[in-house]
């Protein structure tokens, strides 16, 4: 039989088959071979075969399996091509692969805390970085501070995040402090808020806080401050005669302090002496200022010496009243000056040993060294407020070109005493002042 024939035949039987009419058991396939009549006379027809079941075809197609990208059978996943890569199915569909969130760090993880991923101290949730955590510079968590690389240096956060650590103002001296009283900084008579040095305090030198006074580093010495700064210590003017002091009865200078009272500077009593004006009119040029000395002596005795000035064995002051700078100067502190001629009080000095000056101040004469004046005055080679001047070339000039400074004796103003602003010629002959000793 041909080929054709026999397929023609086939697709008969299974026709018949879907509809209901043909037997289910045919000709044994084995036994067809060209569907001919054999030698023994039976026809070449199958036997037992099921026509529904075609032979060497299946008709469900491919079997589903593990790669194929779709989850079936005993698949829990399937990632095709990508199973067994980092973040996709493991090789044989049983489980996800390596990934962020297993709690291994692979594949391009900076870390991995697996379930823990995205919490305070932990990695973060794509396993990219660390997340937020002590360190991290930012104040979170359960952190009271975070001072990120500086946690745990001094006056940043400690390493827990926990307080901030060692810093100016805990109360424990550490780092570069000198000193650290804690809440206390930059109170009165603790540190300063910096920590760098202690505070104001009782021997600073400036009195502050509950002080009445403070005399720095000699607090508690003769005429300071005493060691609490809370008044002052022995001292000239307390009526209790210690340190250096000669007697103390609290004295207070004053222009009718009498004679014998002690001192306002505690060295001993107010004395008393007189102011003279030479006899005679004389030349200037003495041979300097102990010649004009030598001129009130041959007057009124060894006793006496002239008022006057050089500007450089004998000076009553570098600046106006002051009395500073004196060299070899003829008048006494706390002393009172008298008159001669008259008996009145002409001054009382102060510490600048002045007639004219009060604590730097220039003041009028009370009265007049002399009451009457021959109208040629003395000189005294002072400017106004006792600072030297003109002086005939040191007293020792004669000359009409050099010039010296004088005053009338009647002068008792500042603008007249010791000098009235006017100029004399050193060839004129004059008085001197002269002052007892």
């Amino acid at each position: 039989m041909s080929a054709l024939i026999r397929a023609s035949i086939a697709m008969g039987f299974l026709l018949l088959a879907a509809c209901g009419e043909v037997s289910s058991r045919v000709v044994d396939a084995s036994v067809v071979t060209d569907g001919t009549i054999g030698t023994d006379g039976a026809t070449d027809a199958p036997v037992d075969s099921p026509i529904d079941s075609p032979i060497d075809s299946p008709i469900d197609g491919p079997s589903a399996r593990c790669g194929d990208g779709v989850i079936n059978g005993a698949d829990v996943c399937d990632d095709g091509t990508n199973n067994g890569m980092y973040g996709f199915c493991n090789v044989t569909c049983t489980a996800l692969g390596p990934r962020c969130g297993d709690a291994i760090m692979n594949g391009p993880e900076a870390c991995d805390s697996g379930a823990n991923n995205g919490m305070y101290g932990f990695c973060n949730a794509t396993c990219s970085a660390l997340g937020a955590r002590c360190g991290d510079g930012v104040m979170n968590g359960p952190e009271a501070c975070d001072s990120g690389p500086n946690n745990g240096s001094y006056g940043f956060c400690n390493n827990a995040c926990t307080a901030l650590g060692p810093r100016c103002g805990d109360g424990v001296m550490n780092g570069p402090e000198t000193c650290d009283s804690g809440t206390n900084n930059g109170m009165y008579g603790f540190c300063n808020n910096a920590c760098t040095a202690l505070g104001p305090r009782c021997g600073d030198g400036v009195t502050n806080g509950p002080e009445a006074c403070d005399s720095g580093a000699t607090n508690g010495q003769y005429g300071a401050c005493n060691i609490t700064c809370s008044a002052l210590g022995p001292r000239c003017g307390d009526t209790v005669v210690n340190g250096p002091e000669v007697c103390d009865a609290g004295t207070v200078y004053s222009s009718s302090m009498p004679a014998g009272v002690c001192r306002p500077d505690c060295a001993g009593a107010v004395q008393q002496r007189l102011l003279n004006l030479s006899v005679n009119r004389v030349s200037p040029a003495r041979g300097g200022v102990t010649g004009a000395d030598a001129v009130c002596q041959a007057d009124f005795g060894t006793a006496y010496r002239a008022l006057a000035v050089d500007g450089r064995t004998r000076i009553a002051s570098t600046t106006a009243f002051s009395g500073l700078g004196q060299v070899g100067w003829v008048l006494q502190p706390y002393t009172r000056y008298v008159s001669a001629e008259t008996g009145l009080l002409v001054f009382i000095t102060d510490h600048t040993r002045l007639l004219g000056a009060v604590n730097g101040v220039g003041v009028n004469l009370y009265n007049p060294i002399r009451t009457t004046d021959d109208g040629w005055g003395a000189w005294t080679g002072a400017s106004p407020g006792w600072t030297s001047g003109p002086d005939c070339v040191d007293w020792s000039s004669i000359l009409s070109t050099d010039n010296g400074l004088s005053c009338n004796a009647t002068a008792t103003t500042t603008t007249t005493f010791p000098n009235n602003n006017s100029m004399s010629n050193c060839a004129q002959l004059r008085h001197f002042f002269c002052v007892q000793q």
